[in-house]
């Protein structure tokens, strides 16, 4: 998602609603996953006093090991 330009979707969005407003917003931020750009826009948007709240604390219990991801090609696309 980084490489599609969600950073800078969101960070564009955050912005924009900061500046529209004469008092500041309050911005809460959830995120599956904390990648390090999503604790960068906490730093820029949120108060100082922003806590992060990870439900997961042990790394290998983040991620499922017995998950498999298939695709399947779909030859119905763009057809109109």
């Amino acid at each position: 998602m980084l490489n599609l330009g969600f950073k800078e979707d969101v960070d564009k969005i955050l912005n924009n609603v900061k500046s529209c407003n004469k008092v500041p917003p309050q911005f809460l931020l959830f995120s599956a996953t904390v990648a390090a750009w999503v604790k960068d826009l906490a730093r820029n948007y949120l108060r100082k006093d922003w806590k992060l709240i990870d439900l997961a604390k042990n790394l290998k219990d983040k991620t499922q090991k017995n998950i498999n991801h298939i695709s399947i090609n779909c030859p119905y696309h763009n057809r109109m």
